[in-house]
């Protein structure tokens, strides 16, 4: 509208988008922890395809991982028995552990994305072959405002509030999350969650 930009305004333009889409990541963020730490939000009971879940909640990612040269691979079970929850709640933890996985794996690395009826339960399992994370980190992943960082990364607009919102999510619906991970070979984000009949994991 206001005419051709110059490179200098058209860079300023494209930092003010960023800074806006990281505040808006912030502000999303702090809302959901909020409510979920307040027990205000609302349990969906629905019948859900997890197979489904994943398929399209990883959809967005093969660009960036093609971007930037990391292997996506899926490895669902046929078959998996339903769960009663709440498709974009679950597809939140799924998002943000791909997203986690995908910024801390270098080029040429891999994801894999798997999923396991073991039980009365279904097991999703994120593992890269990143850099892993640091014995003393471990136990602390999943608090509030933890990030496992170098002095060299650059994660704009990220407080470490995403693990701490999964895993209330997760623990929301009767379920557990936990970490495996070794340094210098990767990590692994595992999630359970009780089939529509079964007993909370």
């Amino acid at each position: 509208l206001l005419g051709p930009l110059t490179a200098t305004q058209q860079d300023l333009l494209e930092a003010s988008k960023q800074d806006c889409e990281r505040l808006t990541k912030l502000v999303r963020e702090l809302l959901q922890l909020s409510k979920l730490e307040s027990g205000k939000i609302d349990l969906r009971r629905e019948i859900l395809d997890l197979r489904a879940i994943i398929e399209s909640t990883v959809q967005p990612f093969y660009l960036p991982f093609k971007a930037k040269g990391v292997q996506l691979e899926l490895s669902l079970t046929e078959n998996l028995p339903p769960l009663v929850g709440d498709e974009q709640q679950f597809s939140w933890v799924v998002s943000n552990l791909v997203s986690n996985a995908l910024r801390y794996t270098n080029t040429g690395g891999c994801v894999e994305i798997s999923a396991t009826r073991t039980g009365e339960s279904v097991v999703v399992r994120v593992r890269d072959t990143g850099r892993g994370i640091p014995p003393e980190y471990l136990t602390k992943v999943f608090d509030k405002f933890v990030q496992v960082k170098q002095t060299s990364d650059s994660t704009p607009g990220s407080v470490g509030l995403g693990l701490a919102i999964a895993k209330d999510i997760i623990e929301m619906y009767g379920g557990k999350i936990w970490v495996e991970s070794e340094v210098g070979k990767g990590t692994t984000f595992s999630f359970r969650l009780p089939c529509e009949n079964g007993e909370p994991a």
